[in-house]
């Protein structure tokens, strides 16, 4: 073929590379997978891929169309696998058919399948009765009954309420003999028994019972309740005898009272059952004070009776008449709370107040009267030096005030106070060995003290020139000397 360089298409001309740019002159596998996006399947079926659905038992080519598939469908359940489990009629044995189980309602019992040993009958296992006898309220109605021959278990509804029983028969043929037998709930187990009040979670109410001895016994509890009362003849393993218990309590017998008196021997010793005021006096060899006070913690002796707590009388015809008062003495009074008399016919009328002496009298609140004068303002101390029974009331009968309601002593009860200065006497103030200086606080009757300053050259021309105070005056106070100093002197001045 010749080497085509153009192409011609019409009237237009082309140059051949440019026509044929891109195409393609063969493909490969890899363009293949390319093109489709995935590797197709090989046609040979090497994994054994199949189309159809099921197994394929069986493949044949017949008429009328060549060439057609035509599969052999088996027809019994045995020619499939079971895969879902399905059972046969066979796998039904033993289980009851709707008609036993309406005649098992209609029987309204259960029959055992074992002859009860001795007996030819048949034990009932189940038996339930609907109805109860008018006539009789107290039988059972809704019985369901467990038990073989003579003995059966009962539950159901009693006389109107939900019951379990257990029955007896002397003969169960002809129902002869019939009584309530007892009812044993796990009896042969060591586990406690729980009744009532939410007792499988022990909360509420409830009652226990447990075997924690084996044979020897157990213990019974009661949850939220007690058990109200019981007729001792009615407790079974109970002890007939004091002897059948411990004596945790330490009784005794009458052995163990020998040696002990009795209260006939006792008596008949002249002993003493009592004794009189009389026998009192007898013994002490005089009378005795007697408390007549009716206040609570309060003690009269001879004095007017006390009626007011925490109070003391002492001495004829006293009075402590208000609460946390003391009168001691004849006609001593005490009449206002917290006061306290003192003496013979002293009064204290003050609150807190204080009155002690003969005739000494505080009627000012927490005044203070010491001997026998009157002190009428609170808060103070006063003292009468006297010598006559007249009562003392001011300085010139002898009362004086040694404490001021401040608490400060007064003026004039102390000595005055000392003042001090200090005065220089130059050589030139000697003349004829005197000399005066002025010192402020001097009186004519002032107790005046002098002494030369405490240093050695001061106290040495002091003493040797035997200075000394001679006179004081009206602000003065005038030095002697033996021989006139050659130095000046220092001398302090004490003045009170």
């Amino acid at each position: 073929m010749a080497n085509i360089k153009k192409i011609k298409i019409g009237s237009i001309e082309y140059d051949i590379k440019d026509v044929v740019s891109g195409y393609i002159t063969g493909i490969n596998s890899s363009d293949v997978t390319t093109a489709l996006g995935y590797t197709p399947y090989d046609a040979s079926n090497p994994n054994g891929y199949t189309s159809n659905t099921g197994t394929v038992t069986s493949v044949n080519n017949v008429s009328p169309v060549a060439g057609n598939v035509i599969l052999s469908i088996p027809t019994d359940t045995n020619d499939l696998t079971n895969g879902a489990g399905y059972i046969t009629s066979s796998a039904l044995n033993n289980y009851v058919t709707t008609n036993t189980v309406q005649q098992i309602i209609s029987a309204k019992s259960i029959v055992g399948t074992d002859a009860v040993s001795g007996d030819s009958t048949q034990a009932n296992i189940f038996s339930a009765l609907s109805t109860q006898s008018s006539t009789q309220p107290d039988s059972w109605k809704g019985r369901m009954m467990v038990g073989a021959k003579n003995v059966t278990f009962l539950m159901g509804a009693f006389n109107g309420m939900a019951g379990l029983g257990a029955h007896s028969w002397t003969d169960s043929a002809s129902g002869s003999g019939a009584a309530w037998d007892n009812v044993y709930i796990n009896p042969d187990g060591d586990k406690a028994v729980y009744i009532g009040g939410y007792a499988w979670r022990k909360a509420a109410g409830w009652f226990r019972v447990q075997n924690t001895g084996g044979n020897s016994g157990g213990t019974v509890q009661v949850n939220k309740g007690t058990i109200s009362s019981a007729d001792w003849k009615d407790v079974a393993y109970k002890g007939e005898n004091i002897s059948d218990f411990n004596n945790n309590s330490g009784y005794i017998t009458s052995s163990a009272l020998n040696g002990y008196a009795t209260e006939t021997w006792v008596g008949q010793q002249g002993y003493l059952t009592g004794i009189t005021s009389s026998d009192v006096t007898t013994a002490l060899g005089y009378t005795p004070l007697q408390n007549t006070a009716t206040g609570t913690d309060s003690l009269t002796i001879s004095g007017t009776a006390s009626t007011v707590g925490n109070s003391t009388n002492v001495g004829y015809l006293s009075q402590a008449t208000s609460t946390n008062t003391a009168a001691f003495g004849r006609y001593a009074r005490a009449t206002n709370g917290g006061s306290s008399a003192f003496g013979a016919s002293s009064n204290a009328s003050g609150a807190y107040s204080v009155a002690m002496g003969s005739n000494a009298t505080a009627s000012a609140a927490g005044a203070i009267m010491l001997g026998g004068g009157a002190n009428s303002e609170e808060k103070t101390f006063k003292v009468a030096l006297k010598k006559t029974s007249a009562q003392a009331t001011d300085e010139a009968s002898g009362l004086f005030k040694l404490l001021d309601s401040d608490g400060t002593i007064p003026a004039g009860r102390l000595p005055n106070a000392i003042t001090s200065t200090q005065v220089t006497i130059a050589t030139t103030d000697w003349s004829s060995n005197t000399c005066t200086k002025n010192v402020t606080g001097v009186t004519a009757t002032s107790d005046v003290f002098v002494a030369p300053a405490p240093t050695l050259a001061n106290i040495k021309v002091y003493s040797e020139a035997n200075v000394f105070c001679s006179a004081i005056g009206s602000g003065t106070v005038t030095f002697t000397c033996e021989t006139t100093p050659t130095t000046s002197l220092t001398v302090n001045i004490g003045v009170n």
